[in-house]
C-alpha cells in the first residue's frame, strides 16, 4: 500500500525534514483544491484524499517524536512526566497505596484490610 511505504520513508526524518515534507504536501493540497474548483475529476478527488492522509501522517509522526523527546528528557533528569502524558486510570487507582506504603502502614497499624486511603 502506498501510504505504508510513505510512512516507512519519513519515519526516521528529522523535525526540519518533516516540516519541509509537510510544507510540500500543503502546497500540493492547495494546488489540488484550486484545480478541483476549476474542473472536478475523480482523479483529483482521490488525490486530494491521499494528500490529506499524508498530511495527517506527517503531523502524527512529528507529535510522536515530540512525545518521545519529552519522555526521554524526563527519564534522564529524573523528573515526573507532564500531567497530560501520565496514564489517566481512575481516581481510585491513582490514589491507591504502593506496596512499600502498605508495608510501612502495616508496621504502624498492624494487619488491617479496611484502612481509609
Amino acid at each position: 500500500h502506498m501510504l505504508k511505504k510513505f510512512v516507512a520513508e519519513i519515519r526516521n526524518h528529522s523535525k526540519a525534514e518533516l516540516e519541509a515534507v509537510l510544507k510540500g504536501i500543503e502546497n500540493e493540497l492547495l494546488q489540488l483544491r484550486v484545480s478541483k474548483a476549476a474542473s472536478p475529476t475523480p482523479e483529483k478527488l482521490t488525490n486530494l484524499r491521499v494528500f490529506k492522509k499524508k498530511k495527517a501522517i506527517v503531523l502524527t509522526i512529528i507529535r510522536e517524536n515530540e512525545i518521545k523527546a519529552i519522555k526521554k528528557r524526563c527519564e534522564e533528569n529524573g523528573e515526573k512526566l507532564p500531567k497530560k502524558m501520565r496514564p489517566k486510570k481512575t481516581k481510585k487507582e491513582r490514589k491507591k497505596l504502593s506496596k512499600e506504603q502498605i508495608e510501612k502502614r502495616r508496621k504502624v497499624n498492624g494487619r488491617k484490610s479496611n484502612w481509609s486511603k
